[in-house]
């Protein structure tokens, strides 16, 4: 299961939002590569998950797995903490939940560094839908 969506570009100095919003890729592939546990123990009772996810210019590169600078947009990182009783297979479930809501936010991010409203996120969406 991968997550197809939008993704955002970094910004480049000077550029206009609607200049960024114009370079996105509305169709580029996140899928999770490889979830670990953190090097250290989790804070409070919980264990810490390094979550790594591959982003992809499209499809057909995902399916691939063609990791070369022409098809990889992106490769994140994620940290999240979980309960030490969690059944083991929901980890992939519970990562996943998570890396989807925490991808949207990312890409509103790079939006919202220009100014922070409500009315910006309605103009400029970011899509995230299972695939």
């Amino acid at each position: 299961m991968a997550i197809l969506g939008t993704y955002i570009f970094d910004k480049i100095e000077g550029e206009t939002i609607d200049e960024l919003y114009e370079r996105k890729i509305e169709t580029a592939y996140y899928m999770i590569d490889n979830i670990h546990l953190a090097s250290y123990v989790g804070i409070g009772d919980g264990t810490v998950l390094n979550v790594n996810v591959s982003i992809f210019k499209n499809k057909d590169d995902r399916d691939k797995r063609d990791f070369n600078v022409d098809t990889l947009l992106a490769n994140e990182n994620f940290l999240f903490e979980i309960e030490k009783d969690i059944n083991v297979g929901k980890v992939w479930d519970f990562c996943y939940l998570k890396i989807k809501d925490e991808l949207k936010i990312n890409m509103e991010l790079k939006l919202l560094q220009y100014e922070e409203n409500d009315e910006l996120l309605e103009k400029y969406v970011i899509n995230m839908e299972d695939v």
